[in-house]
């Protein structure tokens, strides 16, 4: 297994551009869009690094930002992942659930409404895993 390379990116907004500069390693890029700029670091740093693009992971740390802004996205970051994880273990359990009273010879829509208000057809998408 080969070793992943973290590349810090400090990106920064002038004149209609995303900038990026890597930190402690040559090259830098910029594109109008945020997509073009991570496109294009993407393809230069693995040959800057001499390495396969799939060692390469590319952090980018907006500096550009205002602080408050770069704040709420950290934020804002943070509570997505944890709504997905609160959503998975809810697909879980609701799954479980579902099928356990089945099993208990409960209707689908009586399992919706112990579950919090489900529909019929959610209730099957659970059990269906």
């Amino acid at each position: 297994m080969t070793q992943q390379i973290s590349v810090i990116i400090d990106v920064t907004r002038q004149d209609g551009y995303w900038n990026g500069i890597p930190r402690d390693t040559p090259g830098s890029g910029a594109g109008r869009t945020l997509a073009e700029l991570e496109e294009e670091l993407s393809a230069i740093m693995p040959l800057m690094l001499g390495c396969e693009p799939d060692e390469v992971e590319l952090v980018y740390n907006y500096t550009g930002l205002p602080q408050e802004v770069r704040q709420d996205l950290e934020r804002f970051r943070t509570l997505r992942e944890q709504r997905d994880q609160i959503e998975e273990s809810l697909r879980k359990i609701g799954s479980r659930v579902a099928t356990r009273l089945k099993k208990e010879k409960v209707t689908d829509e009586d399992t919706g409404r112990l579950l919090g208000g489900l529909s019929r057809q959610r209730v099957g998408q659970l059990r269906a895993g």
